[in-house]
């Protein structure tokens, strides 16, 4: 992977990201995080891996997330199990592959496995857990299991936001309502998380032979939409938007259009494949949707 320092930073920070000490483990086929990324996006990362550039600016909040681990690492009461990696062989039939993950920390009194996320807000609006995270945490809860110990009870995520604003909290009942909050995980069966990891394994395992397209979910994409738009009446400021719809024909049809209103696209964006897709460049199915035709004014209404 090619890491630039497009601006400027001092180099003890180009320095921990070069020296980032993550690793899924010797010997193992895949790590939890890689098993419910998208199987695209895990083979295009390996295949291109050597000509992937990305900055340190953007790989800054993953070196604060590693910061605050430590923190709580050595802060951790002594029987409290923190940062452990585990390993387990998925049973598959004709090919048994080996897994690894590390969790943030197992309080054994409660039997809560809980994992620490320095994330935006945006992942946790309205309180809802993100399906992937309870995916993680589910096969977390696996691999502990597997290794002999005792049931795992709860699942939690400490959710840190980094970009929290206090401001916005008034401003949107979905906001959260404070820069860290404490989320329930829901928790699977022991025939559940051994389904679903099989069937992880089993799609990335196809992928390496025939790579698949990301879902709409697995984009994190928002819907193409129309807007009824009203032209400004003072030279230099821009057309205000009066409502927005995701079909063409229910902006064409709203009954509270005015002369001069006139009904512009707006295309959806894959927020993953824009921001937190470090392979994008050699994706084609990301590269053919990123510039859409600008359609602009397409019904004077």
């Amino acid at each position: 992977m090619i890491i630039t320092n497009k601006t400027g930073l001092p180099e003890v920070l180009v320095n921990m990201v070069k020296n980032d000490p993550y690793s899924r483990g010797e010997n193992v086929y895949r790590s939890v995080t890689e098993l419910i990324a998208p199987p695209r996006q895990v083979a295009l990362k390996r295949k291109f891996y050597d000509q992937i550039t990305i900055d340190v600016s953007d790989q800054l909040f993953l070196i604060y997330g590693r910061l605050i681990h430590t923190l709580m690492e050595n802060s951790a009461p002594e029987d409290l199990i923190t940062e452990e990696r585990l390993y387990a062989t998925v049973p598959l039939v004709n090919n048994p592959v080996r897994i690894s993950g590390s969790f943030d920390s197992f309080d054994a009194k409660t039997g809560t496995l809980n994992d620490y996320k320095f994330i935006t807000v945006f992942r946790f609006m309205g309180g809802v857990v993100p399906k992937e995270y309870e995916q993680q945490l589910n096969l977390y809860a696996w691999l502990w299991e597997e290794n002999g110990n005792d049931p795992v009870k709860n699942l939690r995520i400490t959710a840190l936001y980094r970009d929290f604003s206090k401001h916005k909290v008034k401003e949107d009942k979905k906001y959260p309502r404070a820069n860290v909050e404490v989320h329930s995980v829901p928790i699977w069966s022991k025939e559940e998380r051994l389904l679903f990891i099989m069937e992880r394994v089993a799609l990335h395992l196809k992928a390496e032979q025939e790579l698949p397209e990301c879902s709409v979910e697995e984009r994190w994409a928002e819907p193409d939409k129309w807007a009824i738009m009203k032209p400004s009446k003072e030279e230099g400021k821009k057309d205000s938007c009066k409502k927005l719809f995701l079909e063409r024909e229910e902006a064409v049809e709203w009954p509270k259009k005015k002369d001069g209103d006139y009904i512009a696209f707006r295309p959806g964006k894959s927020k993953r494949c824009e921001a937190y897709c470090d392979p994008s460049d050699f994706c084609t199915q990301f590269q053919n949707t990123k510039n859409p035709v600008a359609l602009g004014e397409l019904a004077k209404v």
